[in-house]
């Protein structure tokens, strides 16, 4: 009987530390700050009023790289294969939900320190797209 009791004792507690050993990550919200933006991102999602067109792009615009600089500053850089001109300028944050890049407001949607997505609505068309920080 002591070894029955000492097998389902051991076995319980190997259940319940299996439960509580991992956590799932989440991906909960970073300020958003020129600190915490700052960093090189590449787009990997492009919506048009909810549809991907994403897909529909050439592939050397689909490797381009987005570096925001702390200093307000920003450059698209065309890594990879080469079809259009660089381009930089200033970017800032002037509210809570803000960025606007290149003299165009953006609503951020979401930001986790990893995946920005940001949206902007013009003469009815919605336009979303999503960052990831390299």
């Amino acid at each position: 009987m002591y070894r029955t009791f000492t097998k389902t004792l051991a076995l319980v507690v190997l259940v319940a530390t299996s439960f509580t050993a991992c956590k799932k990550d989440k991906d909960e919200a970073v300020a958003l700050t020129k600190e915490n933006l700052a960093g090189t991102y590449k787009i990997s999602a492009a919506t048009l009023n909810g549809a991907d067109f994403f897909q529909t792009w050439d592939a050397c615009e689909k490797d381009d790289l987005y570096k925001l600089n702390s200093d307000l500053t920003y450059a698209r850089e065309d890594a990879g294969t080469t079809c259009s001109n660089e381009e930089s300028g200033t970017w800032s944050l002037p509210g809570n939900s803000k960025i606007v890049i290149y003299g165009d407001e953006y609503t951020v949607e979401k930001f986790d320190g990893k995946t920005l997505i940001v949206f902007a609505t013009d003469s009815g068309i919605t336009y979303k797209v999503t960052y990831s920080k390299q």
